[in-house]
């Protein structure tokens, strides 16, 4: 019974030394293995949102040409980015282009707008019996495509401090109207508006 003792022990022995000659637990490898895999997927998430963003994000060009699409033919885009130079000894003078109150109703969030604001405009001098002629041939169109222009804006351009877009745009209306480029730019005093 001894030797069989001994020979269970010897066995016990022997196995524990094979186990102590087996390499450790892969553990290392699997964190490694998991930590790569995880890299590669996020690196395929941005890869993705990047092509995706590229599909559907317009170009310049194709900004350039949706924003020409906006501007009437009769104007040059380029002009209305033109600043009037002083250097010429020719001053400017404002023009009042009337009072507004406008409502207009946003479908999106199914509320109204009341929009209040007194529109002036700078001309130039030399410009200013050629103005009032036209002012006077056109009032009603002007007033009409004011209001229209007002009614057509989104909340985002009502909020712009400097209320660029809107400018821009009169600019444009009242310019074309006229036939030539008699307005340099567009002044807002009194602007408010209230949801309700």
């Amino acid at each position: 019974m001894a030797d069989q003792q001994q020979d269970v022990d010897q066995e016990r022995s022997a196995a524990d030394g094979a186990e102590q000659q087996k390499p450790a637990s892969p553990k290392g490898r699997i964190r490694l293995g998991t930590q790569a895999k995880l890299f590669l997927f996020a690196a395929a998430v941005v890869v993705v949102e990047c092509i995706v963003a590229y599909l559907c994000l317009p170009g310049a060009a194709r900004s350039a040409a949706v924003a020409a699409a906006d501007m009437p033919e009769s104007v040059d885009p380029e002009s209305l980015l033109e600043i009037p130079q002083e250097d010429e000894g020719l001053s400017q003078i404002e023009v009042d282009l009337g009072e507004y109150s406008v409502t207009a109703f946003q479908p999106r969030s199914g509320t109204a707008l009341r929009i209040d604001f007194h529109l002036y405009g700078t001309i130039k001098q030399d410009d200013h019996e050629a103005f009032e002629a036209a002012m006077a041939t056109y009032q009603n169109r002007i007033r009409d495509q004011v209001l229209a222009i007002v009614r057509g804006c989104e909340l985002n351009d009502l909020t712009d401090a400097g209320l660029g877009l809107i400018k821009r745009r009169i600019l444009a209306k009242v310019n074309e109207t006229f036939g030539k480029q008699l307005l340099q730019s567009i002044v807002f005093s009194d602007f408010s508006f209230m949801e309700q």
